[in-house]
């Protein structure tokens, strides 16, 4: 059972992103640069074979490689390349089925937490419209605060095979756009993880862009893509439309081909922020 909830933007004072340290917004030389040293202070105790990391870390700073694939942090080398996978692994193939047949609940913590006072979300930067985000995990920081509120939307991820948790590259959040909001075309921070969105509350006048190919979302459903790729989204603004929101519950998992032991190393070398 679905909850189609059409709502116009909730009456509360939205608190910006103002976060220093943060991977979006700042400079990102100084991650990289912390990086290098947490890698090189790992191997000296280490065995396991990282030869594709040892080869990325000392290109880390060759961000552009003229591909169509630019994360702004760090690409790993030899991963497969899709920006919308249709191959994935078993791990990933359970957790989205795991997502969807517990949409009702999910649906359930959102519509609950989207009347929730100002100090819980937190508004992006967009050129047009809305753009508002809950956090349930911020940059591998979990937030304690807004958990309390959603508390099994939560340990339903985290016990997730293949979600992305303790990295400053993992974010789990339930993401909300209203009717004539851009979020401009942009690349991610790195090409370890693929972007999990399970539809919530989906509109046809609102759709992503990856990598030149369009796609909307739908409800109850999971679409899987790469964000190291260029990607925006659009919701056009339609009279018939103006007073719904998109809202998808966004999470990111690990690439399928990061091994258990390279997932170890890369959380070591990008902490949660």
């Amino acid at each position: 059972m679905y909850l189609f909830i059409f709502n116009v933007r909730p009456k509360r004072k939205i608190t910006e992103c103002d976060d220093k340290d943060c991977v979006r917004c700042k400079k990102y030389t100084e991650i990289k640069e912390k990086a290098v040293v947490l890698y090189s202070n790992y191997i000296d105790d280490c065995d396991s074979d990282l030869t594709r990391i040892q080869s990325s870390v000392a290109d880390i700073n060759n961000t552009r490689h003229n591909r169509k694939q630019c994360p702004n942090v760090f690409f790993m080398e030899s991963l497969k390349s899709q920006s919308w996978p249709s191959e994935t692994n078993s791990d990933i193939e359970q957790d989205v089925n795991t997502l969807e047949k517990n949409i009702s609940m999910i649906q359930s913590d959102f519509v609950r937490i989207m009347d929730s006072s100002e100090d819980h979300w937190l508004i992006n930067n967009t050129p047009n419209g809305f753009w508002e985000v809950f956090h349930l995990v911020n940059q591998g920081s979990v937030v304690e605060k807004n958990i309390q509120l959603v508390p099994k939307t939560y340990d339903l991820i985290k016990n997730l095979k293949s979600v992305m948790l303790n990295t400053v590259f993992g974010n789990v959040a339930f993401s909300v756009v209203y009717p004539g909001t851009t979020i401009s075309d942009h690349y991610g921070p790195t090409n370890t993880r693929l972007r999990c969105h399970l539809g919530l509350q989906t509109s046809p006048f609102c759709s992503i862009v990856v990598d030149g190919q369009k796609k909307s979302w739908r409800n109850g459903k999971v679409i899987l893509f790469d964000d190291s790729y260029l990607h925006g989204v659009e919701y056009t603004h339609d009279v018939k439309d103006e007073n719904k929101y998109r809202s998808v519950l966004m999470l990111d998992l690990w690439h399928p081909d990061v091994t258990k032991e390279e997932q170890k190393i890369l959380s070591y070398m990008f902490p949660p922020q």
